[in-house]
């Protein structure tokens, strides 16, 4: 009798070893059900260099007031999506060449290179149609970031609200078109 409740037992805890497991698994490498949902303030959009003239453009719907960062990022490579454990290293001739084309000739105070970019940003509020912000940025400061360099476009407060946000690609240089890039919107990193 006491065999039988034994493997019973040993049996409902490999049973219920190997459901944590794949609920972990699909947790892990299942899909992304909350993937550039407008509520949550983080999307990211694929940038493509090699198209002057695109306009990239998603809405937001914030439920409170959050400072907000948009951002260009570009890449020495491509990320992996699973790990960076498997990201691979480009090697110094690739990496050089990718700082000396996002790291061009204008520096800024703290004597970080510029991306050679131009960009128009808006963003409007969709319950008046107001334009908040329409500013051109030319060559963006950028700071180093993992595999890359990013680039702040804004970094403003906004309030509760639905909001459209607007990226023209006016110009760039045509050695970025290799290298993979994104936009990012967030929240803002504060430090805290």
């Amino acid at each position: 009798m006491s065999r039988k409740i034994v493997k019973r037992c040993i049996l409902f805890l490999l049973g219920t070893l190997f459901l944590g497991v794949v609920v972990l698994l699909i947790y892990w490498f299942g899909p992304d059900f909350r993937g550039n949902d407008p509520s949550e303030p983080r999307i990211t959009l694929a940038f493509d260099p090699k198209k002057v003239g695109e306009t990239y453009s998603f809405d937001v719907n914030l439920l409170e007031p959050v400072t907000c960062d948009l951002s260009l990022r570009f890449y020495i490579v491509a990320l992996n999506k699973w790990s960076y454990l498997l990201d691979k290293y480009p090697g110094p001739q690739e990496e050089d060449r990718f700082y000396k084309i996002v790291g061009n000739k204008e520096l800024n105070n703290d004597n970080e290179p510029r991306m050679p970019v131009k960009l128009r940003v808006q963003i409007i509020q969709q319950a008046d149609n107001k334009i908040l912000l329409d500013e051109v940025v030319a060559y963006p400061e950028s700071s180093s970031a993992y595999m890359g360099r990013n680039a702040t476009l804004f970094d403003k407060t906004l309030q509760a609200g639905r909001y459209t946000i607007r990226i023209d690609y006016l110009e760039g240089a045509p050695e970025l078109a290799p290298f993979p890039a994104e936009i990012w919107f967030s929240r803002a990193y504060t430090g805290k």
